[in-house]
């Protein structure tokens, strides 16, 4: 119990350190929500900390009802693979030019120094959705 990081931390350096992480599509966390609301926000927030930088497009967490997965800047194609109708984007860190296209709401280069959620967007028959951002962080919720 007495400990300087949190047993999700202490994952994640060991994924860093033993395995060769790049041979993987995905780093599966379970386990990380529904229990302490403080717990939680250190599961999510600190993902976007530098020494996970190389990891964290990797990184999806799965509760019962949600998959959040984990962005860096870039171009990305979000297909609806877990068959969610619900498709929410919290976006961090000074996002610049943020777009999302293909969803039932579409967004244009967004840009904020304050963080912000974009929740309730919905796949369309079961199209994939296009986003984009040139600097910043992207969490999608998966519900």
């Amino acid at each position: 119990p007495e400990k300087d990081f949190t047993d999700t931390e202490l994952a994640l350096r060991w994924i860093e350190e033993k395995l060769d992480y790049r041979k993987y599509d995905s780093i599966n966390i379970f386990g990380a929500t529904r229990s302490r609301l403080d717990h939680e926000f250190n599961n999510f927030l600190n993902l976007f900390l530098p020494e996970y930088k190389n990891i964290l497009d990797k990184v999806e967490i799965f509760d019962l009802e949600n998959v959040v997965s984990f962005f860096n800047p870039g171009d990305y194609l979000l297909e609806n693979k877990y068959k969610k109708k619900y498709l929410g984007f919290v976006v961090l860190n000074n996002i610049v030019n943020f777009s999302i296209h293909g969803a039932k709401y579409d967004l244009s280069n967004f840009s904020s120094k304050i963080d912000r959620v974009f929740a309730s967007n919905e796949f369309l028959d079961n199209q994939n959705i296009e986003i984009h951002f040139d600097a910043g962080n992207v969490m999608a919720i998966y519900s």
